[in-house]
């Protein structure tokens, strides 16, 4: 991936799954508000399907798409995070199972029916799941963000703290440990390098953005190169795609122009970036130009 990568978006991107002309839909190649995506090593696309209360599986090299968690198994997916890859992948739902109880599922493989609770409710309202490098679990609300720690996720404690006006706080975590996350009370997006330690060693804010008319980001996720990618909502009618350029200090950029809710971005191994549209029930790739 080049470290300043140009995307095909004058043509709208190539929807892969979903049309938003006919809105929610239950067969296999439709979607109904969709969440979350995340994308595997392997290639493999998953979708948090969350209307239909189900997760998709796309395979980036054949097109195919299966179902692989059911709507009997879950309430109201929020979130979804592999580990590994082919047929030893792990699936972690955040699901929530009513008003405010919010549990964390695993799936083990693809026999797996149930799935199992790895973190039950405790009456927190949750926006966002992601794990490090050891399978530790790291959860977001709007004030603050928890790790529960692998393998038997029996003891959590709180990592950081902000308040974000109840907004949605989307994170990441990269290969070194480090949290990345977006303070809307600031705002800002924060680093904080963890290092795998019990306690944040310190945090370092990577640029403000009180200069654009913002409200809090939905999807949130980083390039090879260490570049931060955001959506955020720009107006009332419009939503954006920002990047952080790491390598011009800092400098935020402009990738995309959407005339409605981004709910999560991801990229496959070969630079293209995928996005998930809430309100158009559909996921388009935009093709990486140079």
């Amino acid at each position: 991936m080049p470290p300043d990568p140009i995307f095909d978006t004058m043509t709208g991107g190539e929807t892969i799954l979903g049309n938003s002309s006919r809105g929610c839909g239950v067969g296999t190649r439709q979607l109904c508000s969709p969440t979350d995506i995340f994308m595997t090593s392997t290639n493999h696309l998953y979708i948090v399907d969350s209307g239909n209360r189900r997760i998709q599986k796309y395979n980036l090299e054949d097109q195919s798409v299966e179902t692989v968690i059911g709507s009997v198994k879950l309430r109201e997916p929020i979130s979804v995070y592999v580990v590994g890859g082919g047929t030893d992948e792990e699936i972690y739902v955040l699901d929530r199972v009513n008003r405010t109880d919010f549990v964390v599922k695993l799936w083990k493989n693809k026999n797996d029916i149930d799935g199992t609770i790895v973190i039950p409710s405790d009456s927190e309202i949750y926006y966002d799941l992601y794990l490090d490098g050891n399978s530790n679990i790291y959860l977001s609300t709007y004030y603050e963000i928890k790790k529960w720690f692998a393998p038997d996720y029996g003891y959590g404690i709180i990592i950081a703290q902000f308040h974000s006006q109840e907004n949605s706080v989307p994170i990441y975590v990269d290969e070194d440990y480090n949290l990345y996350f977006y303070d809307c009370a600031e705002p800002e997006i924060q680093m904080w390098p963890i290092g795998g330690a019990v306690e944040p060693s310190f945090k370092r804010t990577f640029a403000s953005l009180r200069s654009t008319e913002t409200d809090g980001p939905i999807g949130f996720t980083l390039d090879c190169n260490n570049n931060i990618y955001f959506s955020v909502r720009v107006n009332k009618s419009h939503y954006a795609i920002f990047r952080v350029n790491q390598q011009v200090n800092g400098k935020i950029e402009t990738v995309l122009l959407n005339p409605s809710y981004i709910s999560a971005i991801q990229f496959d191994q070969y630079g293209n970036l995928y996005v998930s549209g809430r309100q158009e029930h559909q996921i388009r790739k935009f093709a990486v130009l140079n």
